[in-house]
């Protein structure tokens, strides 16, 4: 008989536990999301990362109402699928704005990518906005780790694999602890997800084969690198789109495969020196934006990537991309690209286009890139379904 009293107890707590979760599943059938990525005429690597978990989201929730607040003068601002609320600057320098929009929305989630300040999370947390903050680097995940920060952050998720970042210090662990806070989640690079069937259409419309061609990217296309020597333009600094088409053209000297550069939303061709040259290559193939789907598809099936070391990097090595060269054009991508290098993930080669064309041609040369660390390079996964699930987890 208690045999049986405990059967029963078994399967109310069971049928208990279906019901919270059906009913956590209705309640989250429509949210309200607000998406505040960093935004400007320069990167868009924050955009990106945000859109694509927007587009995951409201495909699995589809009655889900998304919002983005972006920098009125972003490149992409008039192709977001989702209602915009614009701001002068990048949303971090417009607090008084950003707090009005939070007001008016009253979102569930407040998502921050590598963005905002105390007093726009001060302000969630005073609607009672749950908010998650996305890092993307040492430097932000600092930020986000001070007290002031932490004490209206509800969680934190890091877009880099674990071995990328220094290890978190005892002080940084013990704030979290005493503010009541989760650890930081290492999530990797977050991005959308392969569709096979329609990669075969992607490839065709550009008259590639799988694995029969270089792709290369710069980022958004709007970095500028200062290479010493050289004057581009009037500017003290030299366009690093235009370094990577310059490489292109004589890449396609030497190697026999055809070369896919995607140049971003940020390039702009008026200030190319090399755009109309690489235009006139055969072997050469311009392509001014992609959708992201159609980005990963190429990565996913090209011979070789030359790439700038940031999101672009990681995507690459978690799609298993063989032979990677990454090149860094901002600040934040040289130790990224350092990690990765020490385990055979990539090789890497200065800003510079005869040193670039010198390593893709080593690069292809070597069936297996060097593993300098002696140990098993770690396992790097697209960290999309554990950003959703953590937004999920923050809908009250």
């Amino acid at each position: 008989m208690l045999r049986g009293y405990y059967s029963l107890l078994a399967l109310f707590n069971n049928l208990a536990v279906s019901q919270f979760f059906s009913e956590f599943r209705m309640s989250a059938t429509a949210p309200t999301l607000l998406f505040i990525p960093v935004s400007s005429q320069v990167g868009m690597g924050e955009y990106m990362r945000s859109l694509c978990i927007a587009n995951e989201f409201k495909r699995r929730y589809p009655s889900a109402e998304i919002h983005f607040i972006l920098n009125k003068a972003a490149s992409y601002l008039a192709d977001c699928p989702f209602t915009v609320h614009k701001t002068e600057q990048s949303p971090t320098k417009c607090s008084n704005a950003v707090n009005e929009i939070v007001n008016k929305i009253r979102p569930d989630v407040a998502i921050f990518d590598a963005s905002g300040r105390v007093s726009q999370l001060r302000c969630c947390k005073r609607l009672k906005v749950s908010t998650l903050y996305i890092a993307q680097h040492q430097k932000k995940l600092a930020r986000a780790l001070s007290i002031r920060r932490l004490r209206f952050t509800d969680k934190i998720v890091v877009a880099q694999p674990k071995f990328v970042m220094a290890e978190l210090s005892l002080w940084a662990r013990l704030k979290v602890r005493l503010l009541g806070k989760r650890l930081p989640e290492f999530v990797g690079p977050v991005f959308s997800p392969r569709n096979i069937e329609s990669e075969y259409e992607v490839l065709q419309s550009l008259n590639l084969i799988k694995n029969n061609y270089i792709l290369v990217n710069a980022g958004g296309g709007g970095n500028r690198v200062s290479v010493e020597g050289k004057v581009s333009r009037g500017h003290q600094s030299v366009s690093a789109a235009d370094i990577f088409l310059e490489a292109s053209l004589q890449i396609s000297k030497v190697v026999s495969y055809p070369i896919v550069v995607v140049l971003g939303k940020n390039f702009n061709s008026d200030d190319s020196e090399w755009y109309a040259k690489a235009s006139a290559c055969d072997k050469v193939r311009l392509v001014n934006d992609v959708p992201m789907q159609d980005f990963i598809t190429l990565a996913a099936n090209a011979k070789a990537a030359l790439l700038s070391g940031g999101g672009s990097l990681l995507q690459a090595v978690a799609l298993g991309v063989k032979t990677i060269i990454a090149v860094p054009i901002s600040s934040d991508q040289h130790e990224r690209i350092s990690a990765c290098e020490g385990y055979g993930l990539c090789s890497s080669s200065s800003p510079d286009a005869k040193a670039i064309v010198t390593k893709v041609v080593e690069s292809l040369e070597q069936d297996v890139l060097p593993n300098q660390s002696g140990c098993i390079a770690p396992l790097v996964e697209n960290g999309l379904e554990s950003v959703l699930e953590t937004t999920l987890s923050l809908i009250k």
